[in-house]
């Protein structure tokens, strides 16, 4: 199953940046993927991808190395409280979880970019950009994690894991 979530990872990379290019929308799909495997696999899986996620994106985006990382070990954590009192296989307790996390994330973002990047106006900006991105996530979320829940059950069928 490692070797589904990497590759499914590098296509919502892949399709991440396709859908912005396109349409102009961004969707958050490394969290809604980190979301999706830690309310599907053990926690060891969960933590160990959030990283390797978060360190590839990190590596290769703007933020400060180890932001993202964080973040979506965050987004772990998030599930794994959640857990007990949200069922992630509908879609109402989907919306709520990933509002809950995708907001709990931006906070703690835009806490810690206020204190590593001493700007004028990139905030501004950078708040506007995030809420927007959230919103989009939220309205994508029932979407994306229905075809991620139909992949992963294929993919258990087809090759017997």
């Amino acid at each position: 199953m490692v070797l589904f979530y990497l590759l499914l990872s590098l296509f919502s990379v892949y399709f991440q940046n396709v859908l912005f290019q396109l349409a102009g929308v961004r969707l958050d799909l490394l969290t809604l993927l980190v979301i999706f495997v830690s309310s599907h696999e053990k926690v060891i899986i969960a933590t160990v991808l959030a990283l390797l996620l978060g360190v590839m994106a990190d590596c290769y985006g703007p933020l400060p190395l180890g932001l993202q990382a964080g973040v979506l070990l965050l987004a772990v954590v998030g599930v794994y409280t959640l857990r007990p009192f949200l069922n992630f296989q509908h879609i109402l307790p989907q919306i709520v979880g990933v509002a809950a996390i995708l907001v709990v994330q931006m906070l703690v973002m835009l806490t810690l970019i206020n204190l590593l990047t001493p700007v004028e106006g990139f905030h501004q900006t950078f708040w506007r950009q995030l809420a927007v991105e959230a919103g989009t996530t939220v309205l994508g979320a029932p979407i994306i994690l229905s075809s991620l829940n139909y992949l992963e059950k294929s993919w258990r069928r087809r090759f017997y894991i």
